[in-house]
């Protein structure tokens, strides 16, 4: 059973699958777009989700931080967003790490405050249901889902990165690269899934980045891999703490939210992924992608 979203909304949800993730918002008007916060991650999702507006996911608010002033809240907190990096097992038992940017167990703020209540966090993680790890490995490939190998992405450690040579850490530990790949952080297998867009917004950020804080970006990801799958919510850190996808999901939340219909997209990049199938927009707020009506509100 969906339930019922305002049309704009639905078209923005729409488009976001369509398009490629390489997208900003004109965040200047700040009568439609505000910031949501609680000690708790799923209360602030629901008050962002109650008052109407919609949580942006990593893409867009990578997008929209290379695009503002030092003294905008985007640069100065954390935040999360409504991404989700699960990590399980596919049908044959390969072990993965699935980034998704589109509506998954987790956007709904409920399924986060049961886990939470029922004191079921695995290492502050929420166990995802094995069909919804199933369902987000199907829509591989449509520009909003990724899916990495895990042990391949636990060879490369936690920490800060060089954006454009390896830090002296990595030198002395690593000799610098790992696997022959150097050790900077557009070639963490992990960045350009979590980030959710193309080669034009990795460079952005990572340029962005090391404008601010010189050469160095933290990527941080837990090892999640265990006999359930696990997801979490991917966050931003403040400072050049960079790129969170090990934070506790018990923790204090802080959504960037955009009211429907409110700012305006504009482009990025003109590149068009293109779905096997297209998304459906089924009238009074339901869309339906590959069979599956979403739920996409409270």
């Amino acid at each position: 059973m969906s339930k019922r979203i305002d049309p704009e909304s639905a078209k923005a949800i729409r488009d976001a699958l369509q398009k490629a993730p390489d997208g900003v918002y004109d965040l200047q008007d700040s009568s439609n777009v505000r910031s949501f916060s609680s000690p708790n991650l799923g209360t602030a999702l629901k008050k962002c989700l109650a008052r109407g507006y919609q949580a942006l996911y990593m893409p867009e608010l990578a997008s929209a931080q290379t695009n503002v002033s030092k003294d905008s809240e985007l640069f100065n907190n954390f935040f999360s967003t409504l991404s989700l990096k699960a990590t399980g097992r596919t049908k044959n038992g390969n072990a993965v790490v699935v980034y998704a940017h589109a509506p998954h167990y987790l956007s709904d703020p409920q399924n986060i405050q049961d886990v939470i209540r029922n004191k079921r966090l695995v290492y502050g993680a929420a166990p995802i249901p094995q069909e919804e790890l199933d369902r987000l490995l199907a829509l591989e490939g449509n520009g909003r889902v990724f899916v990495v190998d895990a042990q391949e992405c636990a060879k490369w450690p936690n920490g800060f990165y060089g954006i454009s040579k390896p830090t002296r850490e990595h030198l002395q530990i690593y000799g610098g690269n790992i696997d022959g790949k150097e050790m900077i952080a557009r070639n963490n297998p992990q960045i350009k899934p979590f980030l959710g867009g193309g080669e034009e917004l990795v460079d952005a950020y990572l340029q962005y980045f090391q404008k601010l804080y010189e050469d160095q970006i933290g990527i941080w990801n837990a090892d999640d891999l265990e006999d359930q799958a696990l997801g979490r919510v991917l966050f931003v850190n403040i400072d050049n703490d960079g790129l969170d996808g090990d934070i506790y999901l018990g923790d204090i939340g802080r959504f960037f939210g955009v009211s429907a219909g409110g700012a305006q997209r504009k482009n990025f990049s003109t590149n068009i992924i293109p779905l096997e199938e297209r998304v459906e927009d089924l009238g009074q707020g339901r869309i339906r992608f590959k069979g599956r009506v979403y739920n996409l509100s409270e």
